[in-house]
C-alpha cells in the first residue's frame, strides 16, 4: 500500500509536527515500507495456529480460591490474656483523653 506525501504532511500536522521536505520524503518512503510489511502479515496463512495472549506458556501462580475450615474460635481464645464481647482486648495506644502528645 502507497502512503503519499500529503497523507505524511497531514499525520505530521494533526501531531503537531513541522517536518522539512527531505524528512516528509523520508517518512513517506519508511511509512511505505512499514504498510508494506502489514500487507505481507495479511497473506500468512493462520487458520490453524491457535490465539496467543502471550508468547510463553503461562499459568496461573496463585493457588485457588477455596473455602477453608477456619480455626476453631474458642482454641484461638486459649492464650489471649484479656477479651471482651468476643474480640481481642489489647491496651490502647493512642491516648483519646486529649491529652499531650
Amino acid at each position: 500500500m502507497a502512503i503519499s506525501k500529503d497523507e505524511v504532511q497531514r499525520i505530521a500536522k494533526l501531531a503537531k509536527f513541522e517536518f522539512t521536505d527531505d524528512e516528509i520524503d523520508q517518512f513517506t518512503d519508511q511509512f511505505g515500507h512499514i504498510l508494506g510489511m502489514f500487507e505481507e502479515l495479511q497473506t500468512v496463512d493462520t487458520t490453524d495456529v491457535p490465539v496467543m495472549s502471550w508468547a510463553i506458556d503461562k499459568s496461573d501462580v496463585m493457588r485457588a480460591d477455596e473455602a477453608q475450615q477456619g480455626t476453631d474460635r474458642d482454641a484461638l481464645f486459649r492464650n489471649v490474656k484479656s477479651s471482651e464481647n468476643g474480640f481481642i482486648k489489647v491496651p490502647a495506644i493512642i491516648d483519646t483523653e486529649g491529652g499531650n502528645a
